[in-house]
């Protein structure tokens, strides 16, 4: 993409988030990633550039078959592109106002890991970010309502049972009750030591 577009305007990080993030992709995995840029970004200067960024990179990761999020959480959505105060903020509100919609969004960028740029700028989001989930102890409390609402699919006998529902078609979603569950217990373990 630099090749293509030059040289950035301001050092960024592209973030993979999720299963991306956590390396657990499935044959399954669609697109989930967001761009971190340095505070020196001025949107009225750079944010064309970065918005064809995030396009081409986006375009390329579809055409070698990952799928876009059907949710649109890519760097080609402008809330997931922002500078280092930008996602400080974000999250800033997301624990201190941790409702059902804001904690689902934490689970998924709370497991985010540079793939390519400066990993120096996910560090310094980090730097606020961990202290500040880690003192409130409203939202893990919310983590952890969020990692207890999956119920496992399970039959009389408690056995496993596939789920008959027009989205999975008498199919067990081994990501949903499987892979899930762990993933917010770890994720919640983590908030809570910082």
């Amino acid at each position: 993409a630099e090749q293509e577009l030059g040289p950035a305007p301001v050092p960024w990080a592209w973030a993979a988030l999720g299963s991306q993030g956590r390396r657990e992709q499935t044959a399954f995995t669609d697109q989930d990633n967001a761009l971190i840029l340095d505070d020196a970004f001025e949107p009225d200067r750079h944010g064309d550039w970065f918005e064809r960024f995030a396009r081409f990179v986006s375009d390329g990761l579809a055409a070698a078959g990952l799928a876009p999020c059907p949710g649109g959480t890519m760097a080609t959505t402008p809330d997931w592109r922002q500078p280092v105060a930008g996602w400080q903020a974000r999250f800033a509100d997301w624990i201190e106002q941790p409702e059902p919609h804001s904690v689902m969004l934490t689970t998924n960028f709370f497991d985010m890991r540079v793939v390519a740029g400066r990993e120096s700028l996910l560090e310094t989001l980090w730097a606020k970010v961990r202290p500040a989930a880690r003192e409130n102890s409203i939202f893990q409390r919310r983590l952890a309502n969020n990692a207890l609402a999956i119920r496992m699919p399970l039959g009389f006998f408690r056995r496993l049972v596939v789920v008959d529902d027009e989205q999975h078609d008498d199919r067990l979603d081994l990501k949903r009750y499987g892979l899930m569950p762990i993933a917010d217990l770890a994720r919640l373990q983590a908030v809570s030591l910082g």
